[in-house]
């Protein structure tokens, strides 16, 4: 159905606010409806409270691993506080999507998935083939599926019916310039 007046846009990332233009777009995109944002290690205080997490774990495989799982908990949380009856969640990439899903569904909320990066590709995780599968299942759960290209959809070799294709590309204006360039490809 679509979005009520009083339907609040919850936006979750695991990167710092304002880290990617990706989720930003969706920030733009929502933003007839009041929207907050849940995040992962802004030191900026005007979005301290977007903060799901403050400190980013280390780069190693140990600190990746519990770190996600320390922010995937606590994504839950944030997303279960701030969600009601209606609210559409958008979250960016599998790391929020699952927190996201089970809290929109205890809540009764619409969730959007946008697959920035196919997880068992951006990330160091063993089991690759249960993380694609595991996307794809909770693509197929999702409300809405957002994707850059159409080839990320074949990635799982199954179906996803609530996918829509949103490029990364902007509309650039057609110059004779921006056309010569593109018929001497």
């Amino acid at each position: 159905g679509a979005m009520t007046a009083a339907a609040r846009v919850l936006i979750l990332r695991a990167l710092p606010y304002g880290a990617d233009s990706r989720a930003m777009r969706w920030g733009q995109i929502y933003s007839a409806s009041p929207t907050s944002w849940g995040c992962w290690g802004t030191k900026d205080p005007a979005h301290e409270a977007s903060n799901i997490l403050k400190h980013r774990p280390s780069a190693s495989y140990w600190g990746f691993v519990f770190g996600h799982c320390k922010f995937m908990l606590a994504a839950f949380f944030f997303a279960y506080r701030r969600l009601s009856a209606g609210d559409p969640v958008v979250c960016v990439d599998l790391e929020t999507a699952i927190p996201g899903m089970l809290a929109a569904r205890l809540r009764g909320a619409r969730i959007h998935f946008d697959v920035a990066d196919p997880f068992d590709l951006a990330k160091p995780v063993p089991f690759k083939r249960f993380f694609r599968w595991l996307e794809w299942w909770v693509a197929k759960h999702a409300d809405l599926v957002t994707v850059p290209h159409a080839s990320r959809l074949g990635l799982y070799g199954r179906s996803v019916t609530a996918a829509q294709v949103v490029e990364n590309v902007p509309l650039l204006p057609f110059t004779q310039q921006n056309r010569k360039f593109l018929e001497d490809v």
